[in-house]
């Protein structure tokens, strides 16, 4: 009987430092809020494919212009619709990534109004999330966008703000990373397919 108590006893002091562990405060995350590598997106639960999602990042990869109207919410409370000439460069951080950096020049009567640098992705959802550096986060729908190799018009909705853009450009010059001359008749986005 002493033999099986003093069993007992140890196996007790065993499972007490067992009750002191906690789960790391990391836990919780879900792998998009952590991507590896930056803004990798997870195939298991994309829209597209690994290969289209690579194409749609080599098509956006490019100088682009045109026009945009952005309707927003003031401090005050009012709403205000303002229309601006815009210049996009999108740069690809590699040839195969769905992410990478760029630059957003905007124009009021031919007069420079603003310079924004940004970081974008593709979401698992094809979505396209900007953040700006000044920490704005828009994100340009799927369903509301028509990307070909020349044209890009859309809508961008605003994550942390209250505004949403409407916007019509085309491709000036492509980047660094262009997608292969037998892919440039693929288009992407919702708008698209309703055609």
């Amino acid at each position: 009987m002493k033999k099986i108590s003093t069993y007992l006893t140890l196996l007790a002091m065993m499972a007490i430092p067992m009750t002191f562990i906690s789960c790391d405060e990391h836990d919780s995350y879900y792998y998009w809020d952590e991507p590896e590598p930056p803004y990798a997106p997870h195939e298991d639960y994309s829209r597209l494919s690994m290969d289209d999602m690579v194409l749609m990042a080599q098509y956006l990869n490019a100088h682009w212009r045109g026009m945009l109207t952005a309707t927003y919410q003031m401090d005050n409370g009012q709403w205000v619709k303002d229309a601006f000439d815009i210049d996009w460069e999108f740069d690809q951080d590699a040839p195969n990534a769905t992410y990478g950096r760029g630059q957003e020049v905007s124009y009021v009567g031919g007069e420079q109004h603003g310079i924004r640098n940004f970081s974008w992705r593709i979401e698992p959802s094809a979505d396209i999330r900007v953040v700006f550096d000044d920490g704005v986060e828009m994100l340009i729908l799927y369903d509301e966008m028509d990307l070909t190799v020349s044209m890009f018009s859309g809508t961008m909705q605003g994550m942390n703000i209250e505004e949403t853009d409407e916007f019509t450009l085309s491709k000036v010059m492509f980047a660094q990373y262009g997608p292969a001359k037998g892919a440039t008749t693929k288009a992407f986005g919702g708008k698209h397919q309703q055609k």
